[in-house]
Order: C-alpha cells, then structure tokens, then sequence
C-alpha cells in the first residue's frame, strides 16, 4: 500500500501531544531515550493513553544491550503483565541470546503473556548476525512489525538491506 504510517518514539506526555498534533499514527512509548529506551512507568502510559493515539510500550529493564538475566527477565515479565491490564496497542522488546541471536524462548514467554496485543521486536534485531533468519523467526513468534535501520545507526545507510528484507518479509511481517 502507498499509505506512510508514522510512529514517533514518546517520553513524555507532551511529546505524545505533539506526535498527535503533528499527524503521527502511534507512539512507541519509552522512558530514558538517553538509554536508548527503557520501559515506560504505568502512571506515564495511563496518562499518555489520554491523548488518545495507540500506544505501544517499550519492555526493556535496563540500558547495556540485550542480554538478559534471569532478574532482568523476571522484571520484564511483571512490566508485560502490569501494562497490559491498560488498553495498549502492543509491545515493543527484543532479547538476545550471548552469540547475538535472537532469546526465541524469552521472547515467546512475554508474547505468551499478553497474545491479543501488537509484538513488535526493536532494535535488538539490529544486532544480530543473520537479519533474515531473524525475520523469519520473528513471524513464527508471530510479532507483528520490526523496528529497524538496516544494522547501521542510520537507515539510509542500509537502503539495499532494508528493501531485501522487506522483500524477504513478503506480507508476513511489516517492516518499519
């Protein structure tokens, strides 16, 4: 399809507010952008879901990468549960495992516990060492979109990987 969906990343309510106002579709939701993201606070996602955009929440604990431990991963599962009792559109998270693939039983955990909600894998999926298999893997967790710029800081850096894994991606799973 021709359509431009525009997701803008929001810390803040006010950030939410003018991602409304400027035309955005959804808001990925995080605090700490400094960070890279971290999961955002339940009284900043009740009061950004007031602006009335679909929200959804990034899961991810802490800053230094995406391996995670077992008190990592225990947090993000409470994080999932508390967050999806709010009216969200979905989650934002990824997790690897230490040779850089993706965590596929972690992340099939979390889905587990909220599956009637938007998966969508971030970031993460930047550092691993074979994108398309990833992808492939990512549609038989069934998650929804994936976050990504081509495994470079910048997405016009990685226009050729980009349009071969949308390519790749077929209609199974949107790539953002």
């Amino acid at each position: 399809s021709g359509l431009m969906v525009v997701e803008i990343v929001c810390c803040r309510v006010a950030d939410v507010v003018a991602a409304r106002q400027a035309g955005a579709h959804r808001v990925e939701l995080c605090s700490a952008i400094e960070l890279g993201g971290l999961t955002p606070s339940y009284g900043l996602t009740v009061d950004a879901l007031e602006v009335g955009l679909p929200i959804l929440a990034m899961i991810r604990p802490r800053g230094a990468g995406f391996l995670y431990d077992n008190s990592d991963f225990q947090v993000m599962k409470a994080d999932v549960l508390a967050l999806s009792a709010l009216p969200i559109a979905g989650f934002v998270t990824g997790a690897l495992l230490a040779d850089g693939r993706l965590d596929l039983v972690r992340m099939a955990e979390l889905r587990a516990l909220a599956p009637d909600f938007d998966w969508v894998c971030h970031r993460a999926f930047d550092a691993v060492p074979d994108p398309f298999a990833a992808l492939d893997q990512l549609v038989e967790l069934d998650f929804t979109r994936v976050l990504t710029s081509g495994q470079r800081p910048r997405a016009t850096d990685s226009v050729d990987l980009i349009r071969a894994l949308v390519s790749h991606a077929s209609d199974r799973i949107e790539v953002l």
